[in-house]
């Protein structure tokens, strides 16, 4: 009894075994024939592409049984990607087409696929590219502006097209190339400079694709005479010619000498200004004491000419301060004026604070340093404003008790270019 038991425990061990066998899945193994055209010529290791196979299960391997020519193409057994094994295999000429045979195995599982490659025929006596360039050489005048053309490096190709670009240059940054015309422009005013860089080199690189050339660039600095700001003035250059030509001078123009007198303002918006004569006129009253001149009363800067203009149409005084300045003729101008208050701080600021203008600033049998302004300063028509020229009053501006209208203070005389 026990011998059938164990028997019959074998038989059903036997079975079960067998039944797990039958459900296992069969390996199966999928490939795509592989077809292309590629040009001929082709270096080693250039891909063609890869070889397509799947498989239900695991992985797989991919290796080339046969091909014609031997030795032409190689395959990466992971990926079945196929690269150019022998370059002088991709020879339209003898062998316009390269065939293969791949097997792609799982195990003992495996399948087998084609790879034909079809190879365009170039042209070989296709002309080589080459590229030739001149060396570019120039003189031009020192401090030129910031995009002014220099001329063209040439260079040529015999076929396709060239690009244009620096590889070095001294100062650095001191010109600019054309990436596709080749021509030199100013990058840098201020390396344009003949007393630091008398000479600017550089070396252009032109480019076709992989073929390229090599020139130099020579750029002669003429010493130009550079002259003062009172000479371009002289020369005929405005104060804003000179203001726009560089920003940075404005404070520079004060105190020099324009149409009769000293600069000592510029509206750089409308490029208008104002300058002082030279020197003082007489001293004088305001006059119109205790008679307030509605017509004269502005402060700001523009209104001088209104304000003087306004005295003498209301002010009944002999030799004021206004008449003077309005009948004057100084350096051959018969247009001034006695300044508003806010102008007279401007020839304050401008020109005395940096030692223009020859005005009073100690006490004289006179005035105290004391200057008048066309601005009426009072409503009871006592006193008009006045500003002091004397060192350590700081340009302290006033009414009473210093521009008491019957009282004599400085004048100095100012017009409008």
């Amino acid at each position: 009894m026990k011998k059938f038991a164990a028997l019959l425990f074998v038989c059903i061990g036997i079975l079960i075994s067998c039944n797990d066998s039958d459900d296992q899945e069969a390996i199966e193994i999928t490939i795509t024939n592989f077809e292309t055209t590629v040009d001929e010529n082709l270096p080693t290791d250039t891909s063609l592409g890869s070889v397509i196979a799947t498989t239900n299960q695991g992985s797989i391997t991919y290796s080339i049984t046969q091909q014609t020519p031997a030795d032409a193409i190689a395959i990466n057994t992971n990926t079945g990607e196929l690269t150019v094994l022998t370059e002088s295999a991709f020879d339209f000429e003898t062998y316009p087409n390269i065939t293969a045979t791949v097997i792609v195995e799982n195990g003992a599982v495996s399948v087998t696929g084609t790879v034909t490659i079809h190879l365009n025929d170039v042209n070989e006596d296709e002309e080589t590219v080459e590229v030739t360039i001149t060396n570019f050489e120039t003189t031009v005048d020192e401090n030129l502006p910031t995009g002014t053309s220099l001329g063209s490096v040439i260079a040529t190709t015999n076929q396709g097209s060239i690009t244009y670009s620096i590889t070095q240059q001294t100062p650095a940054d001191a010109i600019a190339i054309n990436t596709t015309t080749g021509e030199l422009t100013v990058l840098t005013e201020s390396a344009f400079d003949f007393e630091t860089y008398p000479t600017i080199n550089a070396t252009v690189l032109v480019e076709n694709g992989t073929v390229s050339a090599t020139g130099t660039v020579t750029i002669h600095l003429n010493d130009i005479v550079e002259l003062t700001l009172q000479e371009r003035l002289d020369a005929g250059e405005t104060p804003c010619d000179i203001y726009q030509s560089d920003n940075s001078l404005l404070e520079q123009l004060y105190g020099l000498t324009y149409e009769g007198g000293l600069i000592f303002y510029l509206d750089t918006t409308t490029c208008n200004g104002l300058v002082a004569a030279p020197n003082d006129l007489e001293n004088a009253i305001w006059g119109c004491y205790q008679t307030y001149i509605t017509g004269a009363t502005d402060a700001s800067i523009g209104t001088g000419l209104a304000n003087t203009n306004a005295i003498i149409a209301t002010c009944n005084t002999p030799d004021t301060a206004a008449q003077l300045c309005s009948g004057a003729t100084i350096n051959n101008y018969t247009d001034w004026y006695l300044p508003s208050k806010d102008e007279l701080n401007a020839m304050y600021t401008n020109l005395h604070l940096n030692g223009f203008g020859n005005f009073v600033d100690e006490p004289t049998n006179c005035c105290n340093g004391w200057y008048w302004s066309s601005t009426d300063g009072e409503t009871n028509g006592e006193a008009a404003w006045v500003q002091s020229f004397k060192t350590g009053y700081n340009g302290s501006q006033g009414t009473y008790d210093t521009g008491i209208k019957h009282f004599e203070n400085h004048v100095r005389a100012i017009r409008t270019f």
